[in-house]
């Protein structure tokens, strides 16, 4: 399944764990700040940079806390389980 980065549209052909592998090393790497969150339980993962955030907060992510919207800063992200 494909992901696609909020921000700038880049889409992804990796895995989920790939993608928010790579994105967590450029975070460690570079300082990219990103978060990446989900609107339902069933949705796929999204991912917007951190000047991004508070506002899909606000508008998307907060009205859906009720469906299972989930959220988290890349730093945080980790493939053990």
């Amino acid at each position: 399944m494909g992901v696609g980065c909020f921000t700038c549209g880049k889409g992804f052909n990796y895995d989920v764990n790939q993608t928010l592998m790579h994105f967590k090393q450029q975070y460690e790497e570079l300082g990219i700040e990103r978060y990446f969150y989900k609107l339902s339980i069933s949705d796929p993962i999204k991912i917007c940079r951190r000047s991004d955030f508070n506002a899909i907060f606000k508008e998307q992510i907060k009205p859906n806390l009720q469906n299972g919207a989930e959220y988290a800063h890349i730093s945080e992200y980790s493939q053990e389980p």
